[in-house]
């Protein structure tokens, strides 16, 4: 140990530099969420989800076949969806995402990039759940919507939605048929 101390203060003494500390305190600002509330326009506003694959889940188990498969409590979607992981049998995260409870089952977004990896480990993992699984990704785009009184996902005319909870002010993650825009209050 001391002669790598000694070896590194040999490197910086032939580089010409010198180590600096700061004694100073630094004080960072972080903005209280009435600052970003101001900070947002007065209106709602909305942006397409790019990179974003929906997976539907349907069947009499696809609650139970969900609970085994992501890292989250299904109880969480009763009021309209959470956002969770999908972790490899090893424990390494796979994917984030969002599952949404739509009529029929759940939508499960997830990263494009990641979404045949996830949708080859639920139809392996079936076995003999009661459940049907397909990639809507042709019929659903995600969207994000945020601001002062953003509306309910019912009220945007979206097939599925949740609050995103992952910072304040991120408003609202919908999955809406791929011709449509979300409705927003004028």
């Amino acid at each position: 140990m001391l002669t790598t101390i000694r070896g590194a203060r040999t490197i910086l003494a032939a580089l010409g530099r010198r180590r600096q500390f700061s004694t100073a305190s630094r004080r960072i600002h972080a903005p209280s969420t009435a600052e970003l509330c101001t900070a947002l326009d007065a209106q709602a506003s909305y942006t397409a989800v790019t990179g974003r694959s929906v997976i539907s889940v349907s069947g009499a188990d696809a609650s139970t076949f969900l609970q085994g498969m992501q890292c989250n409590d299904m109880v969480q979607t009763s009021d309209g969806g959470m956002f969770t992981g999908f972790l490899a049998p090893q424990g390494r995260m796979v994917a984030d995402a969002f599952v949404y409870t739509v009529a029929d089952g759940f939508l499960v977004e997830v990263d494009e990039r990641v979404s045949g990896r996830v949708l080859k480990a639920l139809q392996f993992y079936r076995l003999r759940a009661k459940v049907n699984i397909r990639d809507t990704s042709a019929e659903h785009a995600v969207w994000s919507v945020w601001g002062p009184d953003t509306p309910s996902a019912s009220a945007t005319g979206a097939a599925a939605g949740a609050e995103d909870r992952r910072a304040p002010l991120m408003g609202q993650r919908l999955v809406m048929p791929v011709d449509h825009r979300p409705s927003l209050p004028a």
